[in-house]
């Protein structure tokens, strides 16, 4: 439960100890974990896990989706997708806002927080509504509900900055006609929204990229390492194929990997 008085001075704490003891406070606030290649990075996950989970049970909301994160990946603590769906559906649902604002300050890169004296109830938190849809579509710690999955990536998607992966899993709904009626015009609206947002985000560091393509193997990164979105091989080879039917070199070579991977 979230305790308005103790709170920050929580936080001021944590952040202390944290560079006290020479790490980065930013890698467990920001972080759901690294790939767990030695004892060092797994003993850093450990870290990061509980840190997020006191974050969580004081109503931080991005620990709550980081903790999901963890859970679902299974870094730092036992793989649960229950578990993830938890921490996903607490940051994903309104929250008051007035509540919200004494936390504000410790918002995460890519975390809107909302203005000062801000009042009534939020939407929800759009990575936590993006992710949380994802477990509906792939039945991960719920029953596969694709009409629960098209709700939160809408919720998600229409929030007022949006959000890209959302925009794409909204897309390949429509694409696919899993919980909506199959509707390539739409698919293709959302597609569009994603692609711009992109470019926009790249365009002045590589200015003679293929931005759809680009986001396209992206995406397929993002699921095969579990980058602030549940790692899942099966979401990994869909985004790689469409990224690979256009050409990419490095997206047919990932996606050969992964199939081979499934066989083995």
């Amino acid at each position: 439960m979230y305790d308005a008085q103790n709170t920050p001075k929580m936080f001021l704490r944590l952040l202390l100890i944290l560079a006290l003891a020479g790490c980065d406070p930013a890698m467990y606030f920001q972080g759901d974990g690294v790939p767990e290649k030695d004892a060092q990075s797994a003993a850093e996950n450990r870290k990061t896990a509980e840190l997020n989970r006191q974050a969580a049970d004081n109503g931080y909301i991005p620990a709550q989706i980081n903790l999901g994160n963890m859970y679902a990946n299974g870094r730092g603590v036992p793989k649960d997708d229950a578990q993830a769906v938890f921490g996903y559906r607490k940051a994903a649902e309104p929250w008051d806002l007035a509540v919200r604002n004494e936390v504000g300050f410790y918002y995460p890169k890519g975390h809107r927080a909302p203005a000062n004296g801000s009042q009534g109830m939020s939407r929800g938190d759009a990575f936590a509504q993006n992710n949380l849809g994802f477990m509906y579509a792939s039945g991960r710690g719920v029953p596969r509900d694709d009409v629960q999955a098209v709700f939160w990536y809408r919720k998600a998607a229409e929030q007022e900055q949006g959000n890209l992966v959302a925009w794409m899993n909204l897309g390949l709904m429509y694409e696919q006609g899993r919980g909506v009626p199959k509707d390539d015009a739409q698919a293709s609206e959302w597609y569009r929204k994603a692609v711009e947002s992109y470019r926009k985000a790249w365009e002045r560091v590589k200015p003679n990229q293929d931005f759809a393509v680009a986001l396209l193997y992206d995406l397929g990164s993002r699921y095969e390492e579990g980058r602030s979105v549940p790692k899942d091989s099966a979401q990994a080879i869909v985004w790689y194929r469409k990224a690979a039917e256009q050409g990419n070199t490095l997206a047919k070579e990932k996606l050969r990997a992964l199939e081979d991977a499934q066989h083995q």
